[in-house]
């Protein structure tokens, strides 16, 4: 009974194999996976359900590892950067640059305590403007451990994609309204996406009727 109840407390931690599931998984997403998803496919199956959880991830699996913030030179450990930083010639400061993972800087901000009056998925797209300033925002902070891999990206893309091609197309009709349009769509295109991963679990398509109702 022990055994169990251990295993149970660990499973939101733990990474699950590739294929779907015909129960429902929500999870948070890794913000590495959803900004670089065929990099990090292995983060795909990750059961974060929590937001500190995904800190936790993102301090085991992304972490850029210990380098001089002046060369960017990398090292195995403390004492080597230690001995590094301390000798009589100092290194050439390097023009800035992306690390792969995350900086002791991001780190230090990832580790402040999220305001208690802040929704979760606020919180994660703190983290996701911490890791990817200036980045666009993906569509969803959650990923869906019931679908394979592939739908998952597919719907991704659909709602990131589809509003910004409609609102090109309405350029050339002026007579149609377009404020909101976008907002508007990609509210439509989440509340479709959930009918249709209902109806693919239960091994049936939408049909067309409702697809256009």
């Amino acid at each position: 009974m022990t055994k169990t109840r251990t295993k149970i407390m660990r499973t939101p931690r733990t990474c699950k194999g590739k294929m779907g599931h015909p129960r429902s998984i929500q999870s948070f997403a890794c913000p590495f996976y959803k900004r670089y998803p065929m990099k990090h496919r292995r983060c795909s199956r990750c059961v974060l359900s929590k937001i500190s959880y995904v800190k936790q991830h993102l301090v085991r699996w992304h972490s850029a590892g210990i380098y001089c913030a002046r060369c960017y030179h990398t090292f195995s450990n403390n004492d080597e950067l230690e001995e590094h930083i301390r000798q009589p010639k100092s290194c050439k400061i390097k023009a800035l640059k992306q690390m792969n993972g995350m900086t002791t800087s991001q780190r230090e901000l990832l580790s402040h305590r999220a305001s208690q009056s802040q929704e979760a998925d606020e919180q994660w797209f703190e983290i996701w403007n911490i890791l990817f300033p200036g980045e666009k925002r993906p569509a969803s902070v959650y990923t869906d451990l019931g679908l394979p891999e592939e739908v998952n990206l597919f719907m991704d893309y659909v709602i990131d994609n589809l509003p910004r091609e409609i609102e090109s197309h309405l350029q050339d009709s002026p007579s149609q309204q377009k404020d909101g349009v976008e907002d508007f769509v990609k509210q439509s295109l989440s509340r479709l996406a959930e009918t249709w991963k209902k109806d693919w679990r239960n091994g049936a398509l939408p049909q067309e009727s409702e697809v256009n109702g």
